[in-house]
């Protein structure tokens, strides 16, 4: 039975906007380090899975607006 993972999407949304505020890049060493432990690789991979699901949302947002924005 696979183990739950000790790092959290949460976990991993809350170090990456701490590191954001900072002014700093977001990388996999960085994470690992504001959240002091998990694999930086899948940490990174979280981070990049968060990004392309918010820009989705966006690109779905925008485009939802647009159809519903009467036309002259």
């Amino acid at each position: 039975m696979p183990t739950k993972p000790v790092v959290s999407e949460e976990d991993v949304m809350q170090a990456a906007r701490a590191l954001l505020a900072r002014g700093k890049r977001v990388t996999g060493h960085d994470l690992r380090k504001e959240i002091g432990r998990g694999d930086q690789v899948r940490l990174l991979r979280i981070w990049n899975g968060v990004q392309a699901s918010e820009a989705d949302a966006a690109r779905i947002t925008e485009l939802s607006h647009r159809s519903l924005s009467p036309t002259r």
